[in-house]
């Protein structure tokens, strides 16, 4: 997603479960679409200042499935009480957790909170690109039009620095330099205690599913 703090000319580029409803919270950013950040990418070349100012804020894919896990299908593993439905990412989860038809929601809690981790990312393979939450961060760098493949691959995002979520020297330059509180945390799993097993299985599918993420934020 892209976030453009447009009276400064900053450009965040985040995911979900990596600073997305932090950044949220900042009232300078707003989410902005391609159309957006392609108007302002052009002004900025137009006057001559350049590629926008633009970071992208990164997660080690192990750390970031690990904080879904522990968020949607053990923290929060309950339906929204204002829509009356679980959310979408939780959804594609059903099958793997054995939920069944005319299931109640508290039965269905229970049976996403009892899918085991290695259940879960056994069941990835299916579901990745099937939902935000799960796509590889790799993907916010690139335009969604295939059939405009070449445009985009010239418009392609350019980042003036890629923020480990892990490096506090990265995370202190987003502060100082995007005005990002990294002491604020939104949907914050501390709280869930569960150890988080990785069998052989498990780091090889998500090693596979993600290598694009690994290679390119270097974190093999």
């Amino acid at each position: 997603m892209i976030f453009i703090d447009s009276e400064n000319g900053r450009c965040l580029i985040v995911n979900y479960k990596v600073m997305y409803s932090s950044i949220v919270k900042i009232g300078s950013y707003n989410l902005a679409g391609w159309g957006k950040w392609i108007k302002l990418q052009l002004k900025s070349k137009l006057l001559f200042k350049g590629d926008l100012k633009t970071a992208i804020i990164v997660r080690s894919p192990d750390k970031r499935l690990e904080s879904f896990f522990k968020d949607k299908l053990r923290k929060n593993a309950e339906m929204n009480p204002a829509t009356k439905n679980f959310q979408f990412c939780q959804t594609l989860f059903f099958g793997a957790a054995g939920v069944k038809k005319g299931d109640d929601s508290r039965t269905i809690s229970l049976k996403l909170r009892s899918l085991s981790f290695s259940e879960f990312t056994a069941a990835l393979p299916e579901l990745y690109q099937l939902d935000g939450h799960l796509h590889p961060q790799v993907n916010s760098l690139c335009g969604p039009v295939e059939a405009l493949k070449g445009f985009w691959q010239k418009m392609m995002i350019r980042t003036s620095r890629t923020v480990k979520l892990e490096n506090m020297e990265d995370m202190l330059f987003l502060q100082r330099a995007f005005g990002v509180d990294i002491h604020h945390h939104e949907n914050n799993t501390r709280e869930v205690q569960e150890e988080i097993i990785w069998d052989n299985k498990s780091r090889e599918i998500v090693r596979e599913l993600y290598k694009e993420d690994y290679k390119t934020f270097a974190y093999e």
